[in-house]
């Protein structure tokens, strides 16, 4: 689970919380598991030519996101005052990209 810690650095909660509780927050926050995540990211770099200087933090922004569709003021505050031209770079290229991954894996 590479991505847990970068998820929990993103929702601020310790890593001694119990395992369970952990994914359970981390679902809650993102919509899947880190293992969905850790599965999506090596896939993401085999269908969709990724970008220089994309990060699993930036699939982590894109999923809080989508999930729970805050406004952009709202996000990057919670991201730690991330600039908003960034978080918006890095949502929409991953948003982008799933879909893609998704249509090559359709065809």
């Amino acid at each position: 689970d590479a991505f847990m810690p970068i998820g929990q650095k993103i929702y601020k909660r310790g890593m001694n919380l119990h395992v369970a509780t952990s994914h359970q927050i981390f679902e809650e926050t993102f919509g899947v598991s880190p293992y969905i995540c850790a599965l999506v990211w090596p896939h993401l770099s085999r269908t969709v030519d990724l970008q220089e200087g994309s990060m699993p933090h930036h699939l982590l922004w894109s999923l809080l996101f989508m999930k729970h569709y805050m406004t952009e003021n709202v996000l990057c505050a919670m991201l730690g005052g991330v600039d908003p031209k960034t978080l918006r770079k890095w949502v929409w290229y991953f948003i982008d990209s799933i879909a893609d991954m998704m249509d090559k894996q359709l065809v």
